[in-house]
């Protein structure tokens, strides 16, 4: 019995630590849509560096159509390095290109950054799925997975009131926008 109460509280942590990996993950993903205007304007993105001007609306794009792409091909990958590596490698993506976001000095730089997040995303709940079915019985996938689905609602809930209220404070950090993805980060 107590062999048994020891592995479902592992179990138990293991779901709460997927749920707010998945959490954190969608709180990255959402740093766009809160500060998407406010870096359309932002001038010192597109003055310098004589690399190619990428507008914000032509990164989503391009991102959302690598985010479908890697859907299909990264779960190949994500089955042979395993799920918890592939969590890992993803969320030291996302937690590296937010900074990126958040240090560049030109739309090229900053969308580049983007799109490898967008990427890293694509891969996150493949190996959260890969996860869940190498630790929980069948009969508990679904709640599993339900489980880290209903954090990451939360995530995008709560980030949202976040950057809200980062872009009203009156801390100045090189540009409003810039303390979302520092703070993400």
């Amino acid at each position: 019995d107590e062999s048994i109460d020891k592995n479902k509280n592992k179990l138990n942590i293991l779901s709460n630590v997927l749920g707010i990996s998945y959490f954190a993950i969608i709180a990255a993903m959402m740093t766009l849509p809160a500060t998407i205007e406010l870096i359309d304007k932002d001038v010192s993105l597109y003055n310098h560096l004589n690399l190619p001007n990428v507008s914000m609306s032509s990164a989503i794009s391009i991102s959302t159509m690598l985010i479908m792409i890697a859907k299909f091909t990264l779960g190949p990958l994500t089955d042979f390095i395993g799920g918890s590596k592939t969590l890992f490698l993803s969320m030291c993506l996302i937690s590296l290109s937010l900074f990126g976001c958040y240090v560049s000095t030109h739309s090229f730089i900053f969308s580049f950054n983007w799109i490898v997040i967008s990427v890293a995303y694509a891969a996150t709940w493949g190996a959260i799925s890969s996860i869940v079915r190498s630790i929980y019985p069948s009969n508990q996938w679904s709640l599993q997975l339900g489980s880290v689905a209903g954090y990451s609602r939360i995530g995008a809930m709560l980030s949202s009131i976040v950057y809200g209220l980062l872009l009203n404070s009156k801390v100045e950090i090189n540009g409003i926008w810039r303390r979302v993805y520092l703070a993400t980060g």
